[in-house]
């Protein structure tokens, strides 16, 4: 008969408690999951992916959901609930952080553009002021006496030149850093003086400029004067702009990165006060579990007492008949009962004596084997609680280990794969030698140094197998490995599917050479638990070699294995996740090199002709792409328009551009007319771009005088003529059907049209017409003519608002650019 306390013990508080420690596994499992998808957010600047964030809470609700089932009454309710509340705080934290993400990542990629376009106006501008002091130091040299040199503009030149470097120097290293440091990265100290050193710079330039004009008007170069003047008003005015946009961006980003940071560690501190709330709860089901213990022992002695009684009283009445009775039954009796009194939790009993009353042996080796079950009950439930909250902390560790540009995380990987062997090991004594493999073509590759029994059980005597015998066997096993054990919450213990170990017996005679050794083995594959998405990484193989004559693994062995195989998965998970991530970094970073250099190759700005008002504006549909436009002003007053779009997209459409743009410069483009250019064009693509590729083309040129229009297209969108008369607003769509240039040898024609002041040219390419609204369907040439009808279409802003209105959030499919040419009345140039 079993005692009430032992049932309890077995049969509701044990499976209860076991209950509970699964889910409370899978809690800290998925919570530390998210925080890595954190960690790795703030380590690249750029939010957490929302399907992964989406995903890691669904788990952590569904368990949430079963711990508030499983602990509905529970004594330990209250904490559970405390955990709850660190969940939910947690949770909101996270939101705020990824939202504050986002908008620094947007503030980071603004500021960066901004600044570039600062660097540009400065140098353009500084440019500018070298060139006029250069004219005046030109004139000063040839007007004024042998050998007079005019010192203040020899100065101010030396400082413009300094100031330029400075300016490109410091500005181009603040860039840099803006886009590649994360949140809280950025030496603020350091941002702070390279901003004060350009200040100083522009500032004390700013201050030299003035006294130049006294200089001039004593060179009797009053022809400088006015240029001068207007040179240094505009300097003085994006001078004062660039001081305000440094001082409000300052504040900004500051503000941001401060609060993020909050964030961060705030997180990070939930996180850790609900993993000590869940390790505190482990170890009170260990206390739980001990003072069932305790109970069962109180139990059996108040068992004991009443039959002692009862037999007391039987050996009273037995000495009234029989005399010779007491000296047979007392010396037992006494035996049993100091054995009783000698009972301590988790110490075994020493054998009893033998007795010639067979009862009284038999009930104590009863005895003696439930003392021996209790305590090995309770030794497997302490090394399981134990070993479950060394986890988490071989999880932190493989997160703290900081992984360096270029290094692959194997080391921190395989450093923390040794240390889950190793709480293997002291979870399963009789375990010898355990080693996990990564399988490849080439066979089984080691990850790390095995587990081997001297580690952590030194008094065990193991056969001396060598690392090379143990993967010859773990090879041969690789053939029929199992997939790893993962029993259902619902499923009981003694219902998992067996894992029989191979005995030493059964492997091939080259494998025992001869001996025989009592060791049994097991060969697991680890199951693949990523994205879909990304790329499996290969195989696990989980070897283990036990000194055990059984059959198979103990359910409380099984139970625990497949804990460990589920954290091996995961680890292997996270060393493929970096390596992808150490990946999309280095092209993210070449993707934006090929952004600025081909944005470099654009025009810095239109050209400020007196008969003409120009816009162009360009959207690529991805970091860089193919579509490319120029302004060639003449001397004698015209104007070339050229716009292009090479097949394709992304990098390898950028590298025509740059090819194109490099023909173009090469070219002495005001001695063509629009058809011998285009012709000449084809020749020089015809060499250069790869089969399959071809660039369509418009160049047209802008004759004020003649007040006309002569252009030629090579396959390229229509140029749509707006026409003003009077209240009504005429569009002409003037198509030219020729070939592309780079297809094959042609000769193109072109053809010309008048113009009057108040007349408008658009040109684009045909990722405008190819615009996409969320219903799949096309912008299209009509939608477009109908806009200019109405007078939408200018200035090209407001033609770009319409076209982002109609795609509402649908990203291009092509790259965008737009020109546009208003003719101004007739102005009188000189002639060359």
């Amino acid at each position: 008969m079993v005692v009430p306390g032992l049932h309890h013990l077995i049969e509701n508080d044990q499976r209860q408690e076991l209950v509970l420690g699964r889910l409370y596994e899978r809690l800290v499992s998925t919570w530390f999951q998210l925080g890595s998808l954190r960690n790795e957010s703030f380590l690249r600047g750029t939010p957490v992916d929302p399907e992964l964030a989406r995903a890691a809470f669904d788990r952590i609700a569904s368990v949430t959901s079963e711990l508030d089932e499983a602990l509905q009454g529970h004594p330990r309710q209250p904490q559970w609930l405390v955990i709850r509340s660190l969940l939910a705080s947690y949770t909101v934290q996270f939101q705020e952080y990824n939202a504050g993400m986002a908008q620094w990542q947007s503030m980071m990629r603004a500021e960066s553009a901004a600044r570039i376009e600062w660097k540009e106006a400065f140098s353009l501008r500084l440019a500018s002021l070298s060139a006029i002091l250069a004219e005046a130091r030109r004139q000063a040299a040839q007007e004024g006496p042998a050998g007079f040199e005019p010192i203040p503009v020899v100065s101010v030149q030396r400082v413009i030149q300094e100031t330029l470097r400075e300016i490109e120097n410091n500005l181009a290293s603040h860039a840099q850093m803006v886009g590649e440091a994360p949140p809280g990265g950025l030496s603020r100290s350091l941002l702070a003086e390279l901003d004060s050193r350009v200040e100083a710079r522009l500032r004390a330039l700013s201050g030299l400029l003035p006294a130049l004009l006294p200089g001039f008007l004593g060179l009797s170069m009053p022809g400088a004067v006015p240029p001068l003047t207007k040179e240094i008003e505009r300097f003085r005015a994006e001078f004062a702009s660039y001081r305000q946009f440094v001082e409000s961006r300052r504040f900004g980003r500051q503000s941001l990165e401060e609060r993020l940071l909050q964030l961060h560690e705030g997180l990070r501190t939930t996180r850790s006060l609900g993993a000590d709330r869940i390790v505190a709860e482990a170890d009170y089901l260990w206390e739980a579990i001990t003072a069932d213990a305790d109970r069962l022992l109180a139990e059996v002695r108040e068992k004991f007492w009443w039959r002692f009684a009862f037999l007391i009283g039987s050996f009273i009445l037995a000495c009234l008949g029989l005399a010779w009775l007491p000296s047979l039954l007392a010396d037992p009796i006494e035996r049993l009962r100091n054995r009783f009194q000698q009972v301590k939790p988790g110490e075994p009993l020493p054998p009893a004596p033998p007795c010639i009353v067979s009862e009284f042996e038999e009930l104590d080796h009863s005895f003696v084997d439930m003392v021996k079950q209790v305590n090995r009950h309770i030794r497997l439930q302490d090394r399981y609680l134990k070993t479950i909250a060394r986890i988490r902390q071989v999880f932190s560790s493989l997160y703290e280990m900081p992984i360096h540009p270029g290094e692959h995380p194997s080391a921190p990987l395989h450093h923390s794969i040794q240390r889950l062997l190793d709480l293997l090991g002291l979870q399963m004594p009789e375990l010898v030698f355990a080693w996990l493999f990564q399988e490849t073509t080439k066979g089984l590759q080691p990850l790390g140094d095995p587990h081997e029994a001297g580690s952590s059980n030194p008094g065990l005597p193991y056969p001396a197998v060598s690392r090379a015998e143990h993967l010859a066997i773990a090879t041969w096993l690789a053939r029929q490995a199992r997939p790893a054990p993962t029993p259902a919450e619902e499923q009981a213990e003694d219902a998992m599917a067996p894992l029989p170990l191979i005995p030493w017996s059964d492997l091939p005679e080259p494998l025992r050479q001869g001996r025989s050794l009592n060791l049994g083995f097991l060969a697991i594959r680890t199951p693949h638990l990523g994205r879909s998405d990304l790329p499996a990484p290969a195989s696990g193989l989980l070897y283990l070699a036990l000194a055990s004559d059984q059959g198979a693994l103990r359910a409380a062995d099984h139970l625990f294995l497949s804990v460990i195989v589920q954290n091996l998965a995961t680890m292997l998970e996270i060393a493929n996740l970096l390596v992808i991530s150490l990946k999309e970094r280095e092209m993210t970073f070449q993707l934006r090199i090929a952004k600025e250099i081909q944005e470099s190759a654009l025009p810095a700005s239109l050209p400020d002709h007196p008969a003409f008002d120009l816009e162009a504006k360009i959207h690529m549909a991805s970091e860089v792409g193919g579509d490319f436009y120029e302004f060639f002003p003449f001397p004698d007053g015209r104007l070339g328009v050229l716009i292009a779009d090479v097949s394709g997209k992304n990098v390898a459409a950028a590298l025509l551009t740059m090819v194109l743009r490099a023909t173009l410069r090469t070219l002495p483009i005001p001695g063509f007319a629009p058809h011998l250019l285009m012709n000449r064009l084809n020749e020089v693509m015809l060499e250069l771009i790869p089969d399959g590729r071809f660039i369509t083309v418009v160049y047209g040129l802008l004759d004020p005088v003649s007040e006309t229009f002569t252009w030629t297209s090579a396959g390229h969108t229509p140029v749509l003529a707006i026409i003003e008369q009077g209240n009504i607003r005429q569009v002409d769509v003037l198509t030219f059907p020729e070939v592309p240039i780079g297809l094959m040898p042609r000769t193109y024609s072109e053809r010309r049209i008048p113009f009057r002041p108040g007349d408008r040219l658009l040109l684009f390419t045909d990722g405008v017409t190819d615009l996409r609204n969320p219903a799949g369907e096309m912008f299209g040439l009509d939608r477009l003519l109908a806009l200019l009808r109405r007078g939408d279409g200018f200035p090209l802003a407001t033609l770009l608002a319409e076209l982002d209105r109609y795609r509402a959030g649908t990203p291009p499919p092509d790259d965008l650019t737009l020109l546009a040419v208003r003719f101004r009345p007739v102005v009188k140039l000189p002639t060359a």
